[in-house]
């Protein structure tokens, strides 16, 4: 009997051997390397969709922008290239108007603008076209100068970057705007820039000092993970009206 109890004594203080727990650590090891590199894929891979819904939905509004403004020129009183006379309704300094087919390609910064009274101007009373600019268009434009174009691309996407701002109201409500256009102290910078390239294209007319067909393409580019990505959108837009109201 007693050697019996010896012998389970024994049995007893056995552990494992240098080997196994060498073993037993490795297969550890290689688990958790795996389950984190398949954490940080899933989070990076999330990351990317997350901004290319985002890049998507701001490219998509400049289209849908550009359609608001070719439907507005009717009630506004202005022409297809939204001009009243020769002064422009849509861009935000009153000089750049959207290109004639002589111009080609123009590149504009879009931006959504709160009209103090929304609704169209009196056809039968004159309206001088900043009180148009300012009080009924609700969206605005900024030609992108020459001089930006040349630049390196960093600079002209720099010049595009869009800033979150928000609503000094409703702090809920957050809008996508040009940097260069947001309210210092209310706004935060995000990775993504915005530009519209509008081309006039000959469309049942010889004459190439007006246009009545426009190729918008709403780009929105960014940088992820150090690689360029781009979100770009194409339309063509029509003068289905035939003329201001």
């Amino acid at each position: 009997m007693k050697r019996f109890f010896q012998n389970k004594q024994v049995v007893n203080k056995r552990g494992f051997t240098l080997v196994e727990v060498i073993v037993a650590f490795s297969v550890l090891v290689v688990v958790i390397l795996a389950s984190t590199d398949l954490l940080v894929t899933v989070i990076r891979s999330n990351t990317e969709n997350t901004n290319t819904l985002i890049a998507y939905g701001l490219s998509q509004e400049g289209l849908e922008a550009f359609r608001n403004m070719r439907d507005s020129d009717w009630l506004l009183g202005a022409g297809f290239d939204g001009k009243v006379g020769n002064d422009c309704v849509w861009d935000i300094q009153g000089g750049s108007c959207l290109p004639a087919v002589s111009d080609g390609k123009k590149d504009f910064l879009i931006d959504f603008y709160q009209v103090d009274n929304p609704g169209q101007p009196d056809p039968n009373v004159t309206v001088d076209v900043s009180q148009i600019r300012d009080q009924y268009a609700p969206w605005k434009l900024q030609d992108v100068t020459q001089d930006l174009k040349n630049k390196p691309l960093n600079d002209f996407l720099s010049e595009a970057q869009l800033c979150l701002v928000h609503s000094q109201t409703n702090p809920d409500e957050v809008w996508y705007h040009p940097c260069v256009f947001a309210q210092t102290g209310t706004s935060e910078k995000m990775i993504f820039s915005r530009f519209v390239e509008v081309q006039a294209l000959p469309y049942g007319t010889t004459d190439l000092t007006t246009a009545k067909k426009y190729r918008v393409s709403s780009v929105v580019d960014w940088q992820e993970q150090g690689r360029p990505k781009e979100v770009r959108l194409t339309s063509e837009i029509t003068d289905w009206k035939g003329g201001p109201l």
